[in-house]
């Protein structure tokens, strides 16, 4: 399911994105392998949180109650991401939070590049994140909404702008049939860049190796090279 199409950013280390180059992979995160640790959890009053049990069945109803938070939760878990911002322009603090200390690279694309590249039979989901205060004060309306877990944080984080890219793991239709965190997807790169951003926190010399890598891969992407606009830190 998509929504309208957005400019959409990805800040990498550069040897992830060199191994996505070359293995043509795209790679998904198990949601709780994320840095927020709220990840998959209620952002919002349940019915199942505020409601008071008694009588008789007091233990019985809390029992169910527990055992149905934490399917609803472990079915969340399943789902496996990739985190972009729709932030307008570069952003240096992306460099410095999201990419190596000695710099990385930027991929700039569009929501309908990632769509089209992706298999029909992943059942792609893609929108931007809801963010909550971190009080919960509402009434969920629907609090076992798998996708409201998945796409929605807490406003500590909404500085990152973050249009999220999610997937379910029937692991039959993946290669690696192993349970970890990490699944991939075989892509077109070419197909989903539109502009490759070279990092301000780069050196010289570990820029010119990387274009060189990135050359010696596939010629076609270096037309789509750019050096950052910000000044370059490194130099």
């Amino acid at each position: 399911m998509m929504e309208e199409d957005r400019i959409i950013w990805r800040y990498l280390n550069p040897y992830i994105f060199i191994s996505q180059l070359i293995r043509k992979e795209f790679l998904f995160v198990r949601i709780t392998r994320m840095e927020d640790k709220t990840e998959s959890l209620l952002k919002q009053q349940s019915f199942y949180e505020c409601i008071v049990p008694g009588g008789r069945n007091k233990k019985s109803f809390e029992n169910e109650r527990k055992a149905t938070l934490a399917k609803i939760k472990a079915t969340a878990e399943d789902h496996f991401i990739s985190s972009w911002t729709y932030c307008e322009y570069e952003n240096l603090m992306f460099w410095q939070n999201f990419t190596s200390k000695n710099g990385g690279v930027a991929i700039k694309s569009k929501t309908r590049k990632v769509f089209n590249n992706i298999p029909s039979s992943f059942k792609l989901i893609g929108r931007p994140i809801v963010y909550y205060p971190s009080l919960k004060r509402k009434f969920s309306l629907d609090p076992f909404s798998v996708e409201d877990r998945i796409f929605s944080k807490y406003r500590d984080f909404d500085f990152e702008q973050e249009y999220r890219f999610a997937i379910y793991s029937p692991d039959l239709i993946f290669k690696d049939k192993s349970k970890n965190d990490f699944k991939t997807i075989e892509v077109d790169f070419n197909s989903i860049i539109d502009t490759i951003i070279i990092s301000p926190l780069m050196k010289k010399s570990d820029s010119e190796f990387l274009l060189n890598t990135i050359k010696g891969i596939d010629k076609t992407l270096f037309d789509k090279i750019q050096f950052s606009s910000i000044k370059n830190l490194k130099n």
